[in-house]
């Protein structure tokens, strides 16, 4: 079942949950507090506060030679402004109960592009992911195993039939034939951030084929039926999809079972001291 939780602004949940995963959302304050290593943690940001924390003067103090040099290579603006802000809020995020400094955090990328936690030793075992879209910022952490975060803003420019039919499973294609044109763009977008969530936190990159499993949101909510063809037991997943705003889907995919998600909005001025 469902809790009533109450999020940023009164934001109606159109929340849906694998039955092994519970959510709750948390204040900044509540999550700083929070020591329980056992849960899977997002914190996000949105709209006006993304250009804060990117301008955050101790948070950009945090941020490596190797953050910096991806930033440079970025060329728009808002691109580089949610970079910054993702980077900013991850490391504040890794270093939170902890006692390690958010400067202190380095990182490495797999062959596939994933990246990992190589420094300090002693946390080497924490897994996160990142997303951003226009108007949110989201970053994911956990010692459970692999996770993966994804963001999606319904109101960017795409053709959602057109893509749904070329990398959509066909049970998922005919789910949104059958939504009304009204819904069948959020309707999308959700299975889509689902989707890419599975993706990140396997791992492989992009050359998975997402044709090979399937959410089903035909199902009553807050039903998330989950089926894959990958050889990967879909009873080791557990799945939540969120909408912490109207125009935003935020997908999270956790590896082990049943799992307990917190879910935390964070701004410019909740952002820990270092």
């Amino acid at each position: 079942m469902i809790r009533s939780e109450t999020v940023p602004g009164g934001v109606a949940l159109h929340a849906r949950r694998t039955s092994s995963l519970t959510v709750r959302y948390l204040s900044a304050g509540e999550a700083q507090r929070d020591s329980d290593e056992g849960p899977v943690r997002v914190w996000y940001a949105t709209e006006e506060e993304i250009a804060r924390v990117a301008a955050h003067s101790e948070g950009r103090g945090t941020l490596s030679d190797a953050d910096w040099a991806r930033w440079e290579r970025l060329r728009m603006n808002d691109d580089r402004e949610r970079f910054l802000a993702a980077r900013i809020i991850l490391r504040y995020m890794l270093s939170s109960g902890t006692g390690v400094r958010p400067a202190a955090w380095r990182f490495e990328s797999d062959e596939h592009g994933r990246p990992h936690i190589t420094s300090p030793a002693s946390h080497t075992g924490k897994r996160f992911s990142i997303t951003h879209t226009s108007g949110l910022v989201a970053c994911a952490t956990t010692y459970r195993g692999d996770v993966g975060v994804d963001a999606e803003a319904h109101d960017r420019e795409s053709r959602p039939m057109d893509v749904a039919r070329r990398f959509f499973h066909p049970a998922e294609f005919a789910c949104l034939e059958a939504c009304s044109p009204e819904q069948q763009r959020d309707t999308f977008f959700d299975v889509w951030t689902l989707k890419e969530a599975y993706v990140k936190a396997l791992g492989r990159g992009l050359a998975l084929p997402l044709q090979r499993f399937s959410f089903d949101l035909s199902a009553p909510p807050p039903q998330l039926p989950f089926e894959t063809e990958l050889g990967d037991p879909s009873e080791e997943w557990a799945f939540a999809l969120e909408r912490p705003t109207p125009r935003h889907s935020v997908a999270v995919a956790v590896r082990g079972g049943r799992a307990h998600l917190r879910m935390t909005c964070v701004t410019a001025d909740t952002l820990p001291p270092e």
